[in-house]
């Protein structure tokens, strides 16, 4: 069944209050219009999955939408190609579409200020009777005044030889005055991530995502009643990561479950230390091991102004116990009007956590 996929045409008028922290956002809506028709690819995607990232933009006068086509007799689950449309004096029209290519999951949008348009792509390297294997991404340049000229396509330089999937859970987003542009491709289990001595701020989901996987594929792992096509012998490890003395804040602006810093997977030698997380709004927002999460350090960890601090659903495979999670400030500081006052917050199991030395946060290297 057919599906009418609406954007929503804002304008967004934004007037600072004296004394507020924040400037308030008035948001006028001046038209409702269908895009076009979405057909379910059921591949499990769908058209706005594209984790905090955007698929529609605005450059002067002309908007610009990303959409999925499903292909006719294509097999899940890369079925679909990318399309794109511009609001014109006519209406919505299709500028371009992919002819050669398959995809799962919808392609991420970003303009300079100059007008060169990304589009984020991420086509399958799989045969057409493959379920899922190999991608390659891409970005593709075009001119957003002109968008039915021939577009130009780049090919990131990566370090290594990172084994892309359809499953891409990429992030993407650019600098429009400086023409700049960030890219982020899952690749599923790794060895040695560092993120550390960064600031990650103003985000609408997650702040850093470390680890694959929930642990179900391996053995004795998962839930009795979760069936899986196979499991593997050994556990699927992301090991030795460090994640530490980073400042994160203010991401979760717009979505809600989903972390300042999120764990899957078992990760032995994995360090989760030192970091300084507060002002996340959307909820839970702070630590959270979640499922075949095990053997990770959590420590030294500043947590303050976020709805959830802490998190552990790490207990299907029973792997809780191989986390140590220690001496973390969970909540001691909240601000008031009058300044800052020691209000603590609740952990996941509703206690009261202030147990980190602060002289330790203080002092990080």
């Amino acid at each position: 069944m057919n599906n009418s996929f609406l954007a929503l045409l804002l304008l967004f008028g934004i007037a600072a209050q004296i004394g507020a922290a924040e400037p308030s956002v008035k948001v006028t809506v001046e038209a409702e219009e269908d895009v076009y028709r979405y057909e379910n690819p059921d591949n499990g995607s769908g058209p706005f999955w594209c984790f905090g990232s955007t698929c529609i933009i605005r450059h002067g006068e002309t908007v610009l939408v990303s959409g999925v086509e499903k292909i006719a007799d294509a097999k899940p689950l890369n079925n679909t190609r990318w399309m794109l449309h511009a609001r014109t004096a006519q209406g919505w029209k299709l500028q371009q579409k992919d002819t050669i290519g398959r995809t799962r999951e919808p392609s991420p949008l970003g303009v300079f200020h100059d007008g060169t348009l990304l589009l984020s792509v991420n086509p399958t390297l799989a045969k057409p009777d493959a379920y899922s294997g190999p991608a390659q991404p891409h970005v593709l340049r075009f001119d957003a005044r002109q968008p039915k000229k021939p577009f130009q396509t780049m090919l990131p330089t990566w370090v290594g030889q990172p084994a892309f999937t359809e499953h891409s859970y990429r992030s993407f987003a650019v600098d429009g005055p400086r023409r700049e542009m960030v890219l982020l491709q899952n690749i599923g289990y790794t060895d040695g991530t560092i993120i550390a001595h960064s600031e990650i701020c103003r985000l609408p989901y997650s702040g850093v995502s470390i680890g694959w996987g929930w642990g179900e594929e391996d053995a004795g792992g998962g839930a009795a009643n979760y069936t899986q096509p196979f499991r593997y012998k050994t556990p699927t490890a992301t090991p030795n990561n460090r994640c530490e003395f980073n400042h994160i804040h203010h991401v979760m602006q717009a979505l809600q479950d989903g972390w300042a810093i999120y764990t899957l997977s078992i990760q032995p030698g994995t360090i989760i230390r030192g970091n300084d997380l507060h002002d996340n709004k959307g909820g839970p927002g702070g630590i959270y091991l979640d499922e075949g999460s095990g053997n990770n350090n959590v420590t030294g960890n500043l947590i303050y102004r976020i709805p959830r601090p802490l998190n552990l659903n790490n207990s299907a495979q029973d792997r809780r116990a191989t986390c140590d999670v220690h001496d973390n400030a969970l909540g001691l500081l909240r601000r008031r009007k009058t300044g800052i006052a020691d209000y603590p917050e609740l952990d996941c199991r509703g206690r009261r956590q202030i147990n980190a030395p602060l002289s330790y946060l203080n002092s990080r290297a």
